[in-house]
């Protein structure tokens, strides 16, 4: 039993300096942020015409600014299907025996489901709006 344990402890021990030796060992030869920040803006810049082209600037009527109105109605829609549907699933759930609120529960989870896929698109949207704007993209 000694001898198992003087083993396992020999193997951890060993494992140990192993990982510190090659956790030192290893080199990098990435660039700087700076340079990659660089890079980035001169790839930025090379292709800002063409976007400019496709994309319009923000203001100037574009494409974004036609579809912002449509996934606004979108969302209250589906914030009021969402309301009416969790409303008729509680007055059933209320009313409902053993064997239905075992079913009603199953298709809460669809419901939970949705609500956060449709809040959870609005607010990744904004997020990536948020912070396009601060870049001045």
């Amino acid at each position: 039993m000694r001898t198992k344990k003087k083993t396992i402890m020999l193997i951890t021990i060993l494992m140990m300096i192993i990982i510190l030796l090659v956790q030192f060992a290893s080199a990098t030869y990435a660039f700087s942020l700076q340079d990659m920040k660089d890079k980035a803006d001169k790839f930025k810049l090379a292709g800002q015409g063409e976007a400019d082209k496709i994309l319009p600037i923000e203001g100037s009527g574009g494409i974004e600014e036609k579809f912002i109105p449509v996934g606004q109605v979108l969302v209250t829609i589906a914030s009021i299907v969402l309301v009416i549907v969790t409303l008729i699933m509680a007055i059933k759930y209320l009313t409902a025996n053993a064997e239905q609120k075992g079913k009603l529960k199953q298709q809460l989870i669809g419901l939970v489901v949705s609500i956060i896929v449709i809040y959870g698109a609005v607010g990744i949207w904004t997020i990536i709006q948020d912070i396009m704007k601060d870049a001045g993209l």
